[in-house]
């Protein structure tokens, strides 16, 4: 599928309706090249285009824009004083980021569509007849690039050998985006995993200093009976007690920290129940491993020298 396109200013005017406002010369497969199809009535056709029909495709938002509450179909919008009849109305397009409340698909709701022939016959005369981009869609992905060089040769070709347009392969941004993103997981892989240590570290110089404060305490209780598994497990449980609310305080710093991120930038940055999950049980994790050493030296302490330490 090829699609051509251009745009241009006009002067929307219908009742006490009047207004600049975009209006965009295409062809019949743009329904096809951005799988935007008609609501109510048809878009433009082969036909349309051979008799550079006086016909108009409105978006949803647009549809609104000039009409209101009424029926747009059959009624007649002037563009530059120019009469075009309404023959269709876009179906809505939306998509959302997260929680974002912002449409991303907006731009297309307020488009305004005329055959390509008939801006050039009625708007630009044919001194100008020029696109502003040509959308291409090819049969297979893997098919992007040889095709992108194909594109390239018979441009370069047709315009006597000047490089004054460029082709985008929408693919190889994709890639490209991935390649980012699979370089920013490592980034802060390592920079977790950095942090989970130092974290750790000082987990078990706490915990040593507690042992170390402690010590006549685990003489007494491993004294009158205590097993070494008791006194390790709580040291155990101390740490991962530990650890645990850091991890929680360190989830909810997050969600404020992607909050804060989402209004900065107006780019959504959404925390999955998945990834808070991972979080804690990192944390947790880390105060298991971290507090066996401590745990383990207060286990195998002997009473008479704990009893003896002052």
């Amino acid at each position: 599928l090829v699609d051509p396109s251009v745009e241009l200013e006009l002067v929307v005017r219908y009742g006490s309706f009047q207004r600049s406002g975009e209006i965009h010369g295409a062809t019949p497969d743009y329904p096809a090249v951005y799988r935007f199809y008609p609501a109510r009535g048809r878009f433009l056709t082969e036909d349309d285009m051979a008799s550079q029909s006086r016909v108009t495709v409105l978006g949803d938002t647009a549809a609104r824009k000039y009409f209101g509450n009424e029926d747009p179909i059959g009624k007649t919008l002037y563009f530059d004083n120019v009469g075009f009849t309404v023959v269709g109305v876009m179906r809505r397009k939306e998509f959302y980021f997260g929680e974002d409340s912002h449409n991303a698909l907006e731009w297309m709701n307020r488009m305004t569509f005329v055959p390509l022939t008939t801006v050039y016959s009625r708007f630009t005369g044919d001194e100008r007849k020029r696109v502003n981009y040509v959308n291409v869609v090819v049969d297979k992905v893997a098919n992007n690039a040889k095709a992108s060089e194909a594109i390239k040769t018979v441009l370069y070709r047709r315009h006597g050998g000047v490089l004054d347009f460029e082709v985008h392969n929408r693919s190889e941004r994709l890639k490209q985006q991935q390649e980012q993103s699979r370089m920013f997981d490592v980034v802060f892989l390592v920079t977790g995993i950095v942090s989970l240590i130092v974290g750790g570290i000082v987990i078990m110089n706490i915990m040593l200093a507690s042992f170390q404060e402690r010590i006549r305490e685990v003489g007494i209780r491993k004294a009158i009976g205590a097993k070494g598994t008791d006194i390790a497990v709580q040291f155990l449980v101390e740490s991962i007690l530990v650890t645990s609310i850091g991890g929680a305080a360190g989830l909810l710093l997050g969600v404020g920290f992607a909050r804060a991120i989402t209004a900065l930038l107006g780019q959504p940055a959404v925390i999955t129940p998945q990834m808070a999950v991972i979080g804690v049980a990192a944390s947790v994790l880390t105060g298991l491993v971290f507090g066996l050493y401590p745990a383990v030296k207060a286990a195998r302490l002997n009473p008479v020298d704990a009893l003896r330490y002052e």
